[in-house]
């Protein structure tokens, strides 16, 4: 009990009065969007994915900041590790033998994974 209120009640209480600040702030934000002038943007499909590949996973803009930009793709770097590896993981939790087989990133993931680059630093 808090304030004379039971624990589950106070619970519904605080989710339902963050979903709804959620969805109003998501409301007033979406409704420029929703009120726009459509955009065609599946024009230049190979053009677009060219550009995706190029600025989002190839860091196209960061070295031009020497320090800011090596540390910026390092990170980044790390999640993209990080992704693959929590991605094997869930595959390995649920079908053990085949997902091993089939899956060379699962390798190369549990290779340079950072825990593992620490414990070879170690042993050096």
């Amino acid at each position: 009990m808090y304030w004379f209120v039971s624990g589950s009640t106070l619970f519904w209480c605080i989710h339902t009065l963050g979903l709804a600040c959620f969805a109003y702030i998501v409301a007033r934000r979406l409704t420029p969007l929703l009120q726009a002038e459509k955009d065609f943007r599946f024009d230049r499909p190979g053009e677009r994915l060219g550009r995706v590949l190029k600025f989002w996973f190839g860091q196209w803009k960061h070295p031009r900041y020497r320090i800011a930009g090596t540390m910026h793709i390092l990170i980044f770097s790390g999640f993209i590790v990080l992704a693959i590896h929590t991605f094997s993981l869930l595959g390995l939790g649920t079908r053990v033998a085949e997902f091993q087989q089939r899956n060379p990133v699962f390798d190369t993931a549990t290779i340079w994974s950072p825990i593992t680059l620490r414990r070879w630093s170690f042993c050096a």
